[in-house]
């Protein structure tokens, strides 16, 4: 009697059963699980405006350490690129997670557009005394 092979199951049999074919869709496919995983990382947070852009033009304004931005109102727009869209514009408060995003980003290799590109220090409306 003749042995019958093993039949081809998940990624093989998707693959027609050709190894280097069922090689590419396995990285495929790990790749994009890896970018779904990876996707509320990546997605930029939600804008919290606070004033409005006229009164941050009218302000004052101040250096800070990016640092100690957090709960402060911006004077600046700051954008990543790629999109290219603003994460932060005047009038918005730096939260946790638009540090934390800008942070990521910068730690990826993406350009960050700011008064200062090296996001040590960012331009916040000055507290009122």
């Amino acid at each position: 009697a003749t042995q019958q092979a093993p039949a081809k199951t998940g990624i093989s049999a998707a693959a027609g059963g050709h190894a280097s074919a069922a090689s590419d869709l396995t990285v495929a496919i790990a790749g994009g699980i890896a970018a779904v995983a990876n996707a509320d990382a990546a997605r930029m947070p939600e804008p919290v405006r606070v004033q409005s852009l006229q009164t941050v033009f009218h302000g004052k304004h101040c250096t800070v350490p990016a640092a100690q931005a957090a709960g402060r109102v911006s004077a600046e727009s700051i954008a990543c690129y790629p999109p290219g869209v603003p994460v932060i514009v005047p009038g918005e408060v730096f939260t946790p997670e638009v540090l934390t995003y800008l942070a990521r980003q910068q730690a990826l290799g993406v350009a960050v557009h700011a008064a200062d590109g090296s996001l040590q220090t960012v331009r916040v409306l000055a507290e009122a005394n």
